[in-house]
């Protein structure tokens, strides 16, 4: 099995922002599913959480890292704080070819909305 990450950087506001965000991801690989993730940190500090979507298109496994979430109160019904300037992208499976082409959509789809490849 191939596992292949690459990460993306907004290049329109530097903690991104997470409505072009998601609904680019969720254009380019429809079906994924947010991950529930419950908050973490003290009263004293901010909470925060990850922002994730996960799934399997065309037989490849999908994990997206959209961002993290933060607030002073985790009973807070909204974040204070988001940061999607950084997601990541990471695609699980045996058949190269799929994955390319989930690469294309997401890559393409990500631009639009302002995001540029910066993979090492």
């Amino acid at each position: 099995m191939t596992h292949q990450t690459r990460s993306f950087r907004s290049m329109n506001h530097p903690r991104g922002t997470r409505g072009p965000l998601l609904a680019a991801v969720q254009t380019a690989l429809p079906g994924l599913a947010p991950v529930a993730s419950e908050w973490s940190g003290n009263p004293r500090d901010f909470y925060d959480r990850p922002v994730k979507l996960r799934g399997t298109i065309s037989g490849v496994r999908v994990d997206v890292m959209l961002g993290r979430e933060a607030c002073m109160d985790a009973g807070a019904p909204d974040p204070e704080v988001e940061d999607f300037g950084t997601p990541s992208v990471t695609l699980s499976g045996d058949d190269t070819r799929a994955m390319e082409a989930l690469w294309s959509q997401l890559t393409t789809a990500l631009a639009a909305a302002g995001y540029a490849d910066v993979t090492p």
